[in-house]
């Protein structure tokens, strides 16, 4: 793991007119409220960080080595964010940063989801523009990517952890446990006492 940071004014210096929208959130003079913006890094981004990590560098010299990797970083990340808009078709930065916004909105909120219009009103885009949105850049409407994201959720807790399935199925939303059951079995051809006992027997064999 990599952990930096880097003050806002030298962000937007930095980046000046190439700065994207989902960047936005984190130089916004007096915002209080905390920014976490989450996205699957590059193959060039992993190298960079794993060649911070096992420099033989010491010293000064280690810390002006890691000092260039970061400002790279910042510059990939920007870059990649940016490339974002041309892949999701039509949709401007303002509109993917909404998406993306909206995104961390329903992963926040597993247990309680939000509607689609209570999602569509907080990041103050339509209904099918979000949908739209959705599809062209996570692959899907929000309610598959929601059902995927809180499904996988439970697969892995199911595999980690003792906990109950019943309580897992409340954990990630599922009022009902029957329809827990019916969309895991769905999701992964199995249902979720078998896949745990599967797990739990392949562990053992490990």
């Amino acid at each position: 793991m990599l952990s930096y940071s880097i003050s806002e004014e030298y962000l937007t210096r930095a980046l000046e007119k190439d700065l994207p929208a989902t960047f936005l959130p984190f130089v916004k003079q007096g915002e209080e409220e905390f920014s976490l913006l989450e996205f699957r890094p590059t193959p060039e981004m992993r190298r960079l960080v794993r060649s911070v990590i096992s420099s033989p560098l010491v010293g000064s010299m280690r810390s002006l080595f890691i000092e260039g990797a970061v400002l790279q970083l910042i510059a990939l990340k920007a870059s990649f964010l940016s490339n974002q808009v041309s892949s999701s078709g039509n949709l401007n930065e303002y509109e993917v940063a909404s998406v993306q916004r909206a995104y961390k909105l329903l992963m926040g909120s597993l247990s309680t989801p939000l509607s689609l219009s209570e999602l569509a009103y907080k990041v103050n885009l339509g209904e099918k523009r979000l949908n739209s949105g959705f599809k062209r850049i996570f692959g899907g409407t929000v309610f598959e990517v929601y059902r995927n994201e809180r499904l996988e959720i439970a697969r892995k807790t199911i595999e980690q952890s003792d906990a109950s399935l019943s309580k897992i199925a409340q954990h990630i939303g599922y009022r009902h446990y029957n329809n827990f059951i019916s969309a895991f079995t769905r999701q992964f051809g199995v249902s979720p006492a078998k896949y745990r006992r599967h797990s739990r027997h392949s562990q053992k064999m490990e």
